[in-house]
């Protein structure tokens, strides 16, 4: 007999993983289009929005229980809550380490805020999701 749970448990993973993996490919294609100053079209605008949106629902899922629908209390269990931890750890140190890189990279190159926050947002939410799919994966057997 097939494990609801289990398959459930896999399902949320491979749905984090692949958001992740389109997430750094979309901060990727941003970050490779930063100018320096210039006025930003509203295509780019719309490119950011989309990043962070993207961003925050890859963050939220990889380190938070929040589901619009019902779910299975036994998906939240305490090696769950303990990944989820693990994770909200390894987006912050990467959105802090990426932050500290784009700040020695603002002597070198010249970008604007603007530019370069949806990249940083990024690269924190994509830490978080791919230490919490790494950890799931592991606790999978």
């Amino acid at each position: 007999m097939i494990n609801v749970s289990h398959d459930s448990q896999r399902r949320r993973r491979a749905a984090i993983a692949a958001a992740t993996v389109v997430l750094m490919g979309a901060a990727g294609a941003l970050a490779s289009t930063v100018e320096g100053a210039r006025p930003l079209p509203p295509v780019d605008l719309a490119q950011i929005a989309g990043l962070v949106l993207l961003a925050l629902v890859v963050g939220v899922r990889a380190t938070t229980n929040f589901s619009l629908a019902k779910r299975d209390p036994a998906m939240d269990d305490e090696l769950t809550q303990a990944n989820r931890a693990s994770a909200s750890r390894a987006g912050f140190w990467a959105f802090l380490l990426s932050l500290a890189v784009a700040l020695i990279a603002s002597v070198f190159v010249d970008f604007r805020f603007v530019e370069i926050t949806p990249v940083l947002i990024a690269v924190g939410a994509a830490g978080a999701g791919l230490r919490f799919a790494i950890l799931e994966a592991r606790g999978d057997g």
